[in-house]
């Protein structure tokens, strides 16, 4: 189907059936018959002048939903009595139920202004208010109503995911993904000040942190910044409030409808943040990026190297709901106050007004988070807070043990060519594709593990003559090859001076070794006190060929 008018024919159009008012019916068939209705119903009827020189139709609609809107009470009239008498011959129906009127004289509501349809009365704003596209309308036309509501109704869905019986991971979930969508479409459509946006994220905030099982003092910096240490899956209402707005602000001002990008509506954010300055503002950051461009580094070309930036020196980690959902409350808990310092060491508790000497029973020093886990030398003679480096032995050795026996086939492929009706013509010569990347265990097969533990295998004799007890020693008889792995756990400011450390501390034995005829190699490996892999442990994995699922597995990423 296709439709002509006096000046032009459009394009030819399928009729699909679709669901529409309860009835199997073309949906473009409805839109077209609504449309010849109310061209008919408008009549002589002028439209509604409007700031900008811009005028609006006296009848809009979409599907069977219909807004008349008119400059003078008789026409709105006789509008509505033509509409009735079309929607009587065409065999409809109304419900004046649901309908509702709104006259505004000198600005301000006017109550005594009705209008009948179908011999019954039009219920008025302030007596039911309406609903159009998730907005209620009623005599106040003022926003600070929903305001209100909308704090309150996230207060009372907070209360209700607080009481049901799941864990706290599944309630963060669910504030996430089913109240904060929930409660964006109203901060939308209203002007509702940043203020009252910023009372309903510190409501989130405060059952957040208590599902997490962090204290309060973790900031919502923490929990929300894409950029920081440890960026955890969640989002901020306020944030996705400012970027709503933002975007509808440019979509209003970029619109193709010239009565749209004419008459802007205003959009009250409060006096705190203001939508159109900030949007203006970052127009122009981007215009000022695109002036200054890529600067010239040292003598060569412009754009030849990428920036360095500060922020991207230290080790960052992003906490997936994936690994949020195969993890321990418990862990994830130690994880995020470990990594803000929020753990209960002495120095925090006397932060915090719980205790009045922050100093270590073992060595007197000040005991932060930092001393528990890596800095006391006296508990690590004595054996204290080992547990951290004893795990991570645990699954590094393992992980070797189980890399030096594996044997990496070289798959084979043919190449067949066919017919256009799928008969086979000919083969191909076989082509052996090496997929395997080469390691340090590929050169011969009889490689033996041994660890500094009692239940794995004694060190060869040429490293147990010595007093250095590596951690894991990777040997070889037949070619006389050694590799020296040495574990260390340090906090991640010092993950490079341990690593310069610890090849200084096995240069001699490298030396030694190499005089007894031996090919030898010191690896030293850094894993975070808190959680963070250094770029070491990925280099010995990888050397090892032990890549993709196998080193996840092994790194606990």
């Amino acid at each position: 189907m296709r439709f002509s008018t006096n000046d032009n024919t459009t394009n030819w159009i399928n009729l699909e059936v679709g669901i529409a008012m309860g009835c199997t019916i073309s949906p473009i068939l409805f839109a077209m018959a609504m449309e010849v209705i109310l061209k008919a119903a408008e009549g002589s009827a002028g439209p509604a002048n409007l700031d900008g020189g811009c005028s609006m139709p006296p009848m809009k609609a979409f599907m069977d939903d219909t807004t008349v809107t008119c400059s003078k009470k008789d026409e709105t009239r006789q509008m509505l009595k033509r509409f009735d008498v079309l929607m009587s011959w065409c065999r409809m129906e109304f419900k004046p139920k649901t309908f509702c009127s709104l006259s505004i004289r000198k600005g301000k509501v006017d109550e005594a202004m009705t209008f009948t349809i179908a011999e019954q009365q039009i219920p008025t704003v302030s007596q039911e208010p309406v609903k159009s596209l998730g907005r209620w309308y009623d005599f106040s036309m003022k926003d600070n109503r929903p305001g209100a509501e909308t704090l309150e109704l996230a207060s009372e869905s907070l209360l209700a995911i607080n009481r049901c019986g799941l864990q706290g991971k599944f309630k963060i979930w669910c504030s996430q993904f089913m109240r904060i969508p929930k409660l964006l479409w109203p901060l939308i459509v209203y002007n509702i000040c940043s203020t009252t946006v910023e009372a309903i994220e510190a409501k989130m905030n405060k059952y957040t942190r208590k599902w997490l099982g962090v204290p309060p003092g973790l900031s919502g910096m923490a929990m929300y910044c894409r950029k920081a240490k440890l960026k955890l899956p969640m989002k901020s209402i306020l944030e996705e409030y400012k970027c709503d707005k933002a975007r509808l602000l440019t979509t209003l001002e970029e619109s193709d409808d010239p009565l749209v990008k004419t008459v802007q509506p205003s959009l009250n954010t409060g006096r705190k943040w203001k939508v159109i300055e900030a949007v203006d503002e970052a127009r122009e950051c981007l215009k000022m990026k695109e002036v200054i461009g890529q600067t010239q580094t040292d003598c060569r070309g412009l754009g030849s190297t990428r920036a360095k930036r500060w922020s991207k020196t230290e080790g960052k980690r992003s906490l997936t709901w994936n690994d949020i959902w195969h993890r321990p409350p418990l862990r994830i808990s130690f994880l995020i106050r470990s990594d803000y310092d929020l753990l209960p060491s002495k120095a925090n508790l006397v932060r915090w007004g719980k205790k009045d000497d922050p100093t270590c029973p073992l060595c007197q020093g000040r005991q932060t988070t930092e001393h528990v886990l890596s800095l006391s030398k006296i508990a690590l003679s004595k054996g204290r807070y080992t547990w951290r480096h004893n795990g991570v032995f645990q699954e590094l050795a393992s992980a070797i043990s189980t890399a030096k026996g594996e044997i990496h086939p070289s798959s084979t492929s043919s190449t067949v060519f066919t017919t256009e009706n799928g008969v086979r013509q000919w083969y191909g010569g076989s082509i052996t594709i090496n997929t395997h990347r080469k390691g340090l265990l590929d050169s011969c097969g009889d490689w033996v593990v041994s660890a500094d533990h009692p239940k794995w295998e004694t060190q060869p004799d040429v490293i147990r003559k010595t007093a250095l007890r590596p951690d894991i020693v990777i040997y070889t008889a037949s070619t006389q090859q050694i590799i020296i792995v040495e574990l260390t756990v340090p906090y991640e400011s010092r993950m490079e001076e341990v690593h310069t450390f610890k090849e200084g501390k096995y240069l001699d034995l490298t030396k030694e070794l190499k005089k007894h005829g031996y090919e030898a190699k010191v690896m030293p490996v850094e894993i975070g006190a808190r959680g963070f892999v250094g770029s070491s442990a990925y280099g010995l994995l990888s050397k090892l060929s032990i890549c993709g699922n196998k080193r996840t597995k092994a790194l606990g990423y």
